[in-house]
């Protein structure tokens, strides 16, 4: 099966699933599994699709059908401009969050050094970007998940974030964070 054919193969599924935004998650997850750009696809469409990657694509094709988000199957959703991992175990950031972060950065922007806290921080995007934004900062993601706090760790690592402390807890009821 040729480029063209697999991708608007897994298009029609999603279509046909009531899939929103079908045509535009067919090839996201087709540009995933290939590591193809767009303008690779058009160079490419004609040859024939790589037997392994496209039964990859199909399986995926089959997960977002039944309305697994893109984000969860590719591992990855951006945020302010950077990406993050995420998995099932953690909420996918929104643009929405971004407002939060904007607020946030506005509330600090004349303290020196501030120490910030992100309770319930999942993926740690907003508390890992307050601190890219602001390098003299310090932080803190705290969560009840220690499945959420791998995956923070993970973006933060990715990241090269040193000033940020995870902690698990269930909002304030760690110790840690009574001080």
């Amino acid at each position: 099966m040729k480029n063209r054919e697999l991708l608007k193969l897994g298009q029609d599924k999603l279509i046909e699933n009531n899939i929103e935004g079908a045509t535009t998650d067919g090839w996201l997850l087709f540009g995933y599994c290939f590591n193809m750009s767009r303008s690779t696809y058009f160079m490419e469409m004609n040859e024939e699709a790589d037997v392994l990657k496209s039964e990859k694509y199909i399986e995926l094709i089959n997960k977002r059908s039944h309305h697994v988000p893109v984000q969860y199957l590719i591992g990855s959703a951006s945020f302010y401009g950077r990406d993050f991992f995420v998995n099932e175990n953690v909420l996918i950031p929104r643009l929405d969050t971004e407002v939060v972060l904007l607020s946030a950065l506005e509330k600090i922007k004349d303290i020196d050094s501030p120490v910030v806290m992100d309770m319930c921080t999942g993926s740690g995007c907003i508390i890992e970007s307050i601190l890219l934004e602001k390098s003299c900062s310090e932080g803190a993601g705290v969560d009840i998940s220690s499945k959420a706090l791998e995956v923070a760790k993970r973006n933060r690592d990715n990241l090269g974030i040193e000033n940020c402390t995870l902690i698990e807890s269930d909002m304030f009821n760690n110790s840690e964070l009574s001080k």
